[in-house]
């Protein structure tokens, strides 16, 4: 992510979430590693699932964080395209969505090359520090969305 990294509770207090929900009969959520294969080593986190802000049906939301030191390569492109092609072909998925920071111009760049198209700025409240932010919008709908193959 673009900030500090979170204390060791707040860390496993997150990864404690993630396990639960990957647990939750019917699945409602999928966490998975993104990993960098020629050094086997673990770079970062992608999830999706239903929507918290669109609650129709077929409506999923994704989310995902890089390692600092892996920015710039690739990689991030790459899981946001995997995950797009798993929602819409395993997931179902009609439209999925994603944000990111307005500060964080990579993330938004990631997201349009992937793909998706920008839909709305919103002001919201940061979860960690409670200050308030600006936020980018993406989507992309079933019809419109690229496949990993075809990049």
């Amino acid at each position: 992510m673009d900030f500090a990294p979170e204390s060791v509770e707040e860390s496993s207090t997150w990864l404690e979430g993630v396990i639960f929900h990957n647990r939750v009969q019917p699945r409602k959520a999928y966490n998975l590693a993104i990993v960098e294969l020629s050094e086997n080593r673990l770079i970062g986190w992608i999830g999706i699932g239903d929507s918290e802000r669109y609650l129709d049906e077929g409506e999923l939301g994704f989310g995902y964080m890089v390692n600092r030191r892996y920015w710039g390569k690739g990689y991030a492109t790459e899981a946001v395209l995997r995950i797009l092609d798993f929602g819409f072909a395993e997931l179902h998925g009609r439209r999925i969505s994603a944000w990111c920071f307005e500060e964080n111009r990579a993330s938004a760049r990631v997201l349009e090359k992937a793909g998706l198209r920008f839909e709305r700025r919103y002001f919201d409240s940061e979860l960690l520090s409670g200050r308030g932010t600006t936020c980018l919008e993406f989507s992309v709908s079933r019809d419109d969305a690229p496949r990993f193959s075809d990049t």
